[in-house]
């Protein structure tokens, strides 16, 4: 979906330079509210989310803000058609996880359980990162695992899948781990991806569980799988189609190490 994207450019130093363009998403929430329970969607899609629970605004590096979850604190985007992903997508934000409340942390899902039409991205399960989807054949339901991000710092996430592979960055990076080779961020999954009418959740499943100890910012999902150039250049920020000659892009590619 590339009808509205537009290049943004930069000036750093004197030098002006020129990222790739890259596609409109479908669901943008770069928390720049400061305060309030809505989230407001930039992806002109009219796709809010509401917080719930004991949620914190809290201002993030570099300026701006972003939400802090804990337990029992969570936040929902109502369904809407646009969001029945089948065939590809991309399900991305940056994530800031300051330790966790057992062995799983939700950042995005889709759909209240584990079941039909259902795809989520995990910053930890079971100390590593994860993306997956429900109805893809068996091997691809919890395989797709990065490194743990665990560490208090800010990391971007993105899982991207093609139709044919899932894949999982983290800081705009296909990650290979030589020291766990039975974690994979690549894997071959081929297969048909239902649908449900349930919303999205962030920071925790359904509401009920999976709580996140930590922050959230730049929430994104793209009806197409980005590929390892745009994944990257999601790292350095999003043009802003509701606003564009307001704020323009994000400025995390920098910050993300802090």
């Amino acid at each position: 979906m590339r009808g509205l994207a537009c290049a943004v450019c930069f000036v750093a130093c004197g030098v002006i330079s020129a990222w790739p363009a890259l596609p409109t998403p479908l669901l943008y929430l770069p928390f720049d509210e400061g305060s309030g329970p809505i989230v407001a969607d930039h992806s002109g899609n009219g796709a809010d989310a509401e917080l719930f629970g004991s949620t914190d605004w809290t201002d993030r590096p570099g300026g701006g803000s972003a939400v802090e979850f804990g337990e029992v604190a969570w936040a929902e985007v109502p369904h809407d058609d646009m969001l029945h992903l089948t065939e590809a997508m991309t399900v991305a934000c940056w994530a800031r996880i300051d330790g966790d409340f057992g062995d799983q942390q939700m950042a995005i899902e889709k759909g209240p359980v584990w079941g039909p039409g259902e795809y989520s991205l995990l910053p930890d399960f079971e100390d590593r990162t994860l993306f997956q989807a429900n109805d893809l054949p068996e091997g691809c339901d919890d395989e797709l695992r990065g490194p743990d991000i665990r560490d208090g710092a800010w990391h971007h996430l993105a899982g991207t899948y093609d139709g044919i592979f899932l894949r999982i960055y983290v800081d705009g990076l296909l990650q290979e781990d030589p020291a766990e080779p039975a974690f994979p961020v690549e894997i071959p999954c081929e297969g048909d991806i239902l649908t449900n009418d349930d919303p999205i959740y962030i920071a925790s499943r359904g509401g009920t569980t999976r709580w996140t100890m930590g922050a959230y910012d730049d929430i994104a999902i793209f009806g197409e799988a980005l590929n390892a150039a745009e994944v990257m250049e999601l790292t350095r920020g999003i043009p802003d189609p509701v606003n564009p000659a307001g704020r323009v892009v994000r400025t995390w590619a920098s910050l993300k190490a802090r």
